[in-house]
């Protein structure tokens, strides 16, 4: 693993197992991570921290994942200039897709990723 850290991930998921793993995978990789296990906490730290990349889970208790983007683009958290105006998704529902394109209106570029 090299000194330098390739880009900031939150990642946000309400299961556990699925945040260690791509977490340690993702550290190794060289990235710096960051987890939060629900919407409300991925917002808080996204009050004091620029991210470069938002990895969530779009089906959550609570807040969900599309919640969750919507109060980060409102509130003016993924405005940096820096930020990547990118979105993919593993969404296997169109209505799901159609709802984060609208709520992440300031994507320049949305793109669907198929499920392996």
């Amino acid at each position: 693993m090299t000194d330098v850290s390739r880009g900031s991930i939150l990642l946000v998921d309400d299961d556990d197992l699925v945040l260690r793993n791509l977490s340690m995978a993702l550290g190794d990789a060289g990235f710096n991570v960051t987890t939060a296990d629900n919407g409300r906490f991925a917002v808080e730290l996204c009050e004091g921290e620029v991210f470069d990349v938002v990895v969530c889970d779009m089906r959550m208790p609570g807040m969900s994942g599309i919640e969750t983007l919507r109060t980060i683009v409102i509130t003016g958290y993924a405005e940096d200039p820096q930020s990547p105006a990118n979105l993919s998704t593993t969404a296997s529902s169109c209505t799901v897709s159609r709802e984060i394109s609208k709520v992440c209106g300031w994507c320049r570029r949305m793109r669907v990723l198929p499920r392996n």
